[in-house]
């Protein structure tokens, strides 16, 4: 590929040629009549032009926030598998309502509550994000996470550092190398011991 645009790019500026100008018309310019791309092999090039986009269900770090329906914690972004459906940490009712509108925050437990005959979300109708631990993502508004695969996104250490995507955790699903376990999900390890400690995300 890299020839054909070296090939290209010499039909167009070189010796002879003026360097293009807007509005010229390529088909009047260029002669492109002489250019063999006979000995130029096509079939190890793939244009893809799709956008990835993760599967449906809680996904492979367990992404499923407050609403949805759960057999076990490790399906649950928040780590918190209740009476069927996960639920989310939370300070108001705002930080519940994201995907399920009828939860509301019970602010003494810190928690996401249902209300009688709650009916959980199917799984599958959750899309889980493919942003991977560590890669920038956005905050601020009750769907945040849903870009990452772990489902959560989160700043710890110095007020100044950014956000970054990373998954939850408990005693039985544990984080990656250079992420530790507190408050129910990963930090970056050294941000623990240093609340001074600054980053950048990917």
């Amino acid at each position: 590929m890299q020839t054909v645009v070296a090939l290209l790019a010499f039909a167009v500026a070189g010796c002879g040629f003026r360097s293009l100008q807007p509005g010229d018309d390529l088909a009047g310019t260029v002669d492109l009549a002489g250019i063999d791309l006979a000995g130029v092999d096509f079939s190890g090039v793939v244009f893809d032009m799709s956008i990835p986009i993760g599967g449906s269900g809680p996904g492979p770090l367990g992404a499923l926030p407050a609403g949805f329906c759960c057999s076990s914690a490790a399906e649950c972004r928040s780590r918190i598998c209740e009476t069927g459906h996960c639920s989310d940490e939370c300070q108001g009712n705002s930080d519940c309502t994201g995907w399920a509108s009828t939860l509301t925050c019970d602010t003494g437990a810190g928690r996401c509550v249902a209300p009688g005959g709650f009916t959980c979300l199917a799984q599958s109708t959750f899309q889980y994000g493919t942003k991977a631990n560590g890669a920038c993502c956005a905050n601020g508004f009750n769907t945040a996470g849903a870009e990452c695969l772990g489902g959560l996104c989160q700043a710890t250490g110095a007020d100044a550092n950014p956000f970054y995507c990373t998954q939850g955790c408990d005693a039985t699903t544990h984080c990656p190398g250079g992420y530790s376990c507190a408050a129910g999900f990963c930090w970056i390890t050294q941000t623990l011991t240093d609340q001074t400690f600054t980053y950048t995300c990917n």
